[in-house]
């Protein structure tokens, strides 16, 4: 079993956060707030901390980060591409947890100067001396130039991708069917087909049909004689299969999921969240996750009543100090803030 969930993290100069500190963290973590609060940039923090072991593993996903974030990872020019991981005006980020801590360091420039250099006309001819990016986790360090961190691919000969973390904000096909080839690994395909038919009682069967071009996923349904194909029953399915799927992909490590309700009926909230709470538990996961819905956070307190280890976080805004701050709701004061 694993025993290094994160309980406790501080994010400084990441992003929009300052100085943010969160306690009492716990295996199944929704995050609430207010639009552009910095929901899904702590998504990425915690993302960044646990995926990282070493400093090149470090650089390598700080720009996955801005490739997923900016670009939707369609290919663009150098110039296109945003610095955008250190808060403005600022030259070092930190983030501390479980007796680790990454840091990435902004070398020569202030923050305007980079602006400048990011944005010029042409970058032929440059001769790039002084304007890098250091990384560090503990001791080990790193350093490359601001020009080579922003190109398209960057990749180290030893560097570790972990397999069981995971990242969902768009549920698109072809990532399913990666996802679900884990679960069928697991042996789990008999627990996800009882969680699509309470999801819709029409669903008997998730299916792998191998084609010429490759595996399709289609659906059996009990008034149906022939397998159907999972985008015929539109995005709400496809992101629940692909959160159940994505929990044992992340079998003994983490899965993040940003704004969760996106495509799924409020009606099936509270089947999602108990859903997701059972899988946890049996795939040893620890989730984050954000919503905008009060629909949503309130299924998923109904379920903290049945269930244990899930906690929620608002994210708000103090505006005399001019930071970002979390405040922690058990399940009782949630009830209650739902209820105002």
């Amino acid at each position: 079993m694993i025993n290094h969930y994160i309980k406790n993290i501080t994010i400084e100069n990441f992003k929009c956060f300052q100085n943010l500190q969160v306690e009492g963290i716990e295996r199944i973590n929704l995050i609430g707030g207010k639009n552009d609060i910095g929901k899904t940039a702590f998504l990425e923090a915690v993302e960044l901390l646990v995926s990282s072991s070493t400093a090149k593993d470090l650089a390598v996903n700080a720009h996955k980060i801005l490739i997923r974030r900016q670009t939707n990872n369609v290919k663009i020019s150098i110039k296109h591409i945003i610095l955008n991981l250190i808060k403005r005006r600022e030259k070092i980020l930190k983030i501390i947890a479980n007796n680790k801590t990454c840091k990435i360091y902004l070398n020569q420039f202030s923050f305007f100067d980079i602006e400048t250099y990011l944005n010029r006309e042409s970058h032929e001819n440059d001769i790039v001396t002084d304007n890098t990016l250091s990384f560090i986790i503990n001791r080990d360090k790193t350093t490359i130039s601001i020009d080579k961190f922003l190109k398209y691919k960057i990749s180290f000969p030893d560097i570790k991708i972990l397999k069981n973390i995971k990242f969902i904000n768009v549920a698109k096909e072809y990532d399913i069917v990666n996802l679900y080839s884990s679960l069928i690994d697991l042996e789990r395909k008999e627990f996800l087909n009882t969680c699509l038919t309470k999801f819709d009682e029409n669903i008997v069967s998730l299916n792998a049909v191998q084609t010429k071009d490759g595996l399709i996923l289609k659906l059996k349904l009990k008034n149906k004689k022939n397998l159907i194909l999972l985008s015929s029953l539109g995005e709400g399915i496809n992101k629940y299969i692909a959160i159940l799927c994505a929990i044992w992909a992340s079998k003994d490590g983490y899965l993040f999921v940003d704004e969760i309700e996106s495509g799924i009926h409020y009606t099936n909230y509270k089947i999602l969240w108990q859903a997701i709470f059972q899988a946890s538990i049996d795939a040893n996961c620890q989730l984050f996750v954000t919503s905008n819905s009060k629909e949503c956070i309130n299924a998923f307190n109904t379920v903290q009543f049945e269930q244990k280890g899930g906690i929620y976080f608002e994210l708000c805004k103090d505006v005399k100090m001019d930071i970002i701050m979390a405040t922690k709701m058990d399940k009782n004061l949630l009830k209650y803030v739902l209820t105002k």
